[in-house]
């Protein structure tokens, strides 16, 4: 099993500055880092997985993962 660290970030602002010539968005935007993170568990698998963890009556994620 592999163990990763995921860390928070807070968007403060994010504006749209233009379209690129393949059609996504140009952006302009002001993050900060906070002092929480995600752990990310993986582990082998056999196929499409999915995992939600929850608190305070939310769910805070969930993630897919899909072996090739």
């Amino acid at each position: 099993m592999t163990t990763l660290t995921a860390p928070a970030k807070l968007t403060l602002s994010l504006r749209i500055t233009g379209v690129r010539a393949d059609g996504y968005h140009l952006i302009d935007a002001e993050m900060v880092t906070l002092n929480l993170a995600d752990i990310l568990e993986i582990k082998p698998g056999t196929g499409v997985g999915g995992t939600g963890v929850g608190g305070g009556g939310g769910v805070f994620f969930i993630f897919f993962c899909y072996k090739i």
